[in-house]
């Protein structure tokens, strides 16, 4: 099996406000920034980290979640994103994906946004044939072509 490694770009996303001032918390209860450095995540040298699986691992322990990767995520990001109602090609852009195709495997739907969605189709069928209608048609109909119908089905 060959797999085609993708060289590693620098993808700059604009962050919403209520991230940053959780980065200034974060930053003014742990390791105080360096200064002089660029990066929000640094130690005490204003080096990056370069390895935080360990962090990431104790993390993940501690609040008893099983079965979760780091990669997973990007999945979340993408999947909460467009049932916030993001449209797909800006997901795209933010994960930064060339093919549509690989954003689409990324974004999930919950079985609660499938409902959802489900609903939204519901009531758009009832402006448009109401209970009485239905009430109507049903009158007309006879018992014998209705089970015709089903038979056919």
């Amino acid at each position: 099996m060959n797999v085609k490694f993708m060289p590693r770009k620098i993808l700059f996303i604009s962050l919403p406000g209520l991230l940053i001032f959780l980065f200034l918390v974060l930053r003014a209860i742990s390791v105080p920034k360096h200064t002089e450095s660029p990066y929000v995540f640094c130690d005490k040298d204003g080096k990056p980290y370069h390895d935080i699986r360990k962090s990431f691992w104790t993390a993940l322990k501690k609040s008893g979640i099983l079965n979760f990767r780091f990669h997973d995520l990007r999945h979340t990001f993408a999947s909460q994103l467009v049932m916030s109602g993001v449209d797909i090609n800006t997901v795209r852009e933010l994960l930064g994906h060339k093919d549509i195709r690989m954003t689409l495997r990324y974004s999930h739907l919950s079985q609660d946004y499938k409902r959802h969605a489900m609903g939204i189709l519901e009531r758009q069928m009832d402006t448009i044939c109401t209970p009485e209608q239905h009430s109507k048609k049903l009158e007309k109909i006879d018992v014998s072509q209705l089970l015709e119908n089903i038979a056919v089905i």
